[in-house]
């Protein structure tokens, strides 16, 4: 399983060409190229959509040359390059979605807004946080959480960090498809470092992701929990066993 793969099934277009002196990843201008055909031109040239692209593109260290994007590979560098370059790819073939993203739909009235999924990711955050504040001493749990040893800008953290024990655990609650492929790349990154430790997805259980994110999610986690509400006590054991070294 790789969570490397857009939102319609295609994979990623990833190219290894010689850069002067050394070597870079080339999308051979497929990104754009495909982006181009998901939204009109008044849409591809809407200031905060080329924001949101720009913001990626430097986040991720990557160059614009005409429709192609390329990111060059630092000796010794070359999985974390590839990672980012990679995540930024998917990132911007998300933008496809721009219209639906910029007029999001009312279906109940939690989501009026366009805060409203923001509100309602912290609501589950915020849920897991007192989960965990029952099971596990507050002093050895860190919410948002990454590490600043090879991710000193924070672009693949954890929703909760818990310590203290020989393996710590890395808890996970993505609530849509976008935020499951970002966990899952997350997973591989930090196994990639060499990173020890148990990931655990804890999921809202309505059917908000599609199955294949949450497949491909579940294929690179030690545990996962498939409806926060309906297995508290399943959790809270599992939490108050993995952690029993603590007390």
């Amino acid at each position: 399983a790789t969570p490397f793969v857009f939102g319609d099934g295609d994979q990623p277009v990833i190219a290894l060409s010689p850069e002067g002196d050394g070597w870079a990843l080339s999308d051979r201008g497929n990104s754009l190229f495909r982006l181009g055909h998901q939204l009109t031109d008044a849409e591809y040239d809407d200031p905060a959509l080329r924001r949101r692209m720009e913001s990626a593109l430097v986040m991720a260290g990557i160059r614009q040359r005409d429709d192609e994007l390329v990111k060059e590979m630092p000796p010794g560098q070359y999985a974390a390059a590839l990672f980012n370059f990679v995540h930024a790819l998917l990132k911007i073939d998300e933008m496809g979605d721009y219209p639906a993203l910029a007029n999001p739909p009312v279906v109940a009235p939690k989501r009026i807004g366009s805060g409203g999924l923001a509100k309602e990711r912290a609501q589950i955050k915020g849920e897991v946080h007192e989960l965990v504040a029952e099971c596990v001493p507050q002093h050895l749990f860190v919410p948002n959480w990454h590490n600043p040893g090879w991710d000193r800008d924070g672009e693949y953290p954890v929703d909760f960090m818990v310590n203290g024990m020989s393996r710590p655990l890395f808890l996970h609650t993505p609530g849509s498809a976008s935020l499951t492929q970002d966990a899952t790349i997350a997973i591989y990154r930090f196994r990639e470092q060499g990173v020890d430790g148990k990931h655990i997805a804890i999921l809202r259980g309505d059917n908000r992701i599609p199955a294949k994110a949450k497949s491909r999610l579940k294929a690179v986690c030690d545990a996962t929990f498939d409806n926060l509400e309906g297995q508290r006590p399943e959790i809270k054991e599992f939490l108050r066993r993995e952690t029993a070294v603590l007390t």
